[in-house]
């Protein structure tokens, strides 16, 4: 079993929807400052979406060293965090 390591790359080179971190501590911030719950929902919501790619690129990578049937496990597990977040 051998491990790769990757080089670190800008987080823009990563994905194009990485930015919509950024949107991360706006959230927090928002929330500390009492702004309208919209504002701080839309901020936290955007905020998910590139965690909601990593955590599906995390996924599909243990899926393939683990077998398909733990993979099978993994994608019903965390498939629909992000849904089950927001919801």
């Amino acid at each position: 079993m051998s491990l790769t390591v990757h080089a670190r790359r800008p987080l823009a080179a990563v994905s194009p929807l990485a930015g919509l971190l950024l949107l991360l501590p706006v959230a927090v911030l928002g929330h500390l400052l009492r702004w309208p719950g919209a504002v701080v929902f839309a901020a936290a919501a955007l905020a998910i979406v590139p965690l909601a790619g990593a955590m599906g690129h995390a996924t599909e990578t243990l899926a393939r060293r683990c077998g398909a049937g733990v993979g099978g496990l993994l994608n019903a597990t965390f498939g629909n965090a992000a849904e089950l977040i927001i919801g």
